[in-house]
């Protein structure tokens, strides 16, 4: 299993009305000390899970090439992803993506680094649209907005997929 001991994770401080995301490091995102660590912290609505491989048409469950933690408030989210995987082609990346299966829409999240990791906060006006997380193979040098080989995803349990 992949080890995300460089990647970046979010610890949630909440303060009266005013959220503070602050980032900190951490192992594994699957671990329970992870999880204890984030929720001391204050983060209650994190989602974390495996990524698998993409077994067709965008579904997955082949075998576990990474792992992701979401950390979510209202508009906010904290994205954090590490997979064990590279691309096949030398010139390519690898490249994130939240996925609203109902419209088919994808919204890039940005290219993995070469560690194959990605950690980010953004503000989305309803990141709960979104169904999946999916990990692409792009040319380095694409200029299509439309993503292009998937590798692997994961399935965002709820709330997300339910805002509809």
């Amino acid at each position: 299993m992949f080890n995300m001991k460089n990647i970046l994770a979010v610890s949630l401080i909440t303060a009266a009305t005013a959220v503070v995301l602050s980032v900190a490091t951490f192992s594994d995102v699957t671990s329970v000390p992870f999880i204890q660590d984030v929720n001391a912290q204050g983060a209650q609505n994190l989602i974390q899970g495996p990524i698998t491989r993409a077994t067709g048409n965008d579904t997955f469950g082949g075998e576990e090439i990474g792992s992701y933690a979401v950390i979510h408030d209202n508009n906010k989210i904290q994205v954090s992803i590490g997979v064990d995987v590279q691309p096949t082609v030398a010139d390519n990346v690898l490249e994130a993506w939240l996925v609203d299966v109902r419209t088919g829409y994808y919204h890039s999240l940005g290219m993995l680094d070469s560690d194959g990791k990605l950690s980010l906060i953004q503000s989305m006006v309803n990141p709960y649209v979104y169904d999946q997380i999916v990990i692409t193979e792009e040319p380095a040098d694409n200029l299509e907005p439309n993503p292009a080989e998937t590798i692997g995803g994961a399935e965002i349990p709820s709330p997300f997929g339910t805002m509809r």
